[in-house]
């Protein structure tokens, strides 16, 4: 499995309990993960969703 997918997958588990956590964790998991297109890829598909996503994490 994909270390950057876990992560992802981890962080979304987040999202369920606190959406404020959540974004503290993108922003530290953007500073982690090893395929930066994958997590901004990731992020489009969430904020496609609705979730809300910082714009500034997309840089």
């Amino acid at each position: 499995m994909n270390s950057d997918y876990y992560l992802l997958n981890k962080v979304a588990d987040i999202k369920i309990k606190n959406e404020e956590e959540f974004i503290k964790e993108l922003y530290q998991l953007k500073t982690i993960v090893k395929d930066k297109q994958y997590f901004i890829n990731t992020l489009e598909i969430w904020k496609k969703h609705g979730t809300a996503i910082p714009d500034d994490l997309f840089n």
